[in-house]
């Protein structure tokens, strides 16, 4: 799939907003959410759901965001972009991230946190 032509303008703009999808992923990374208490981090993603363009962007009844960027053609399925927010450590958690050289170190930040901005970025 790498090598298909038509995913080459996908992966440049992957490598060009690489600085700001990692802002963001630190931005996310640093609002608590532990199980059943990600209500902040959901309503930033819910946000950011609009801000890109989202439809029908809303939470669904487990509190998980969803939203949808139509399909290219006529009759062609939409893309869903769905964030799972919590992350499995106790509340109180120290979560500001730590720079070590070229390494991030955070709790969860390549496990919801990190797939939450992916996800709306390919969609987007």
């Amino acid at each position: 799939m790498l090598g298909d032509v038509r995913v080459a303008p996908l992966r440049a703009l992957a490598r060009e907003t690489d600085a700001q999808t990692l802002a963001e992923q630190l931005e996310l990374v640093a609002i608590p959410a532990p199980p059943f208490g990600e209500e902040v981090r959901g309503a930033r993603v819910l946000a950011r759901f609009r801000e890109l363009g989202l439809a029908d962007v809303r939470r669904d009844e487990e509190g998980n965001v969803l939203g949808s960027v139509p399909g290219a053609g006529t009759g062609a399925a939409p893309v869903v972009v769905a964030a799972h927010l919590d992350a499995v450590f106790a509340a109180g958690t120290e979560l500001e991230p730590r720079h070590e050289g070229a390494r991030i170190y955070a709790p969860g930040i390549t496990d919801s946190g990190s797939r939450s901005w992916k996800s709306s970025r390919v969609a987007w």
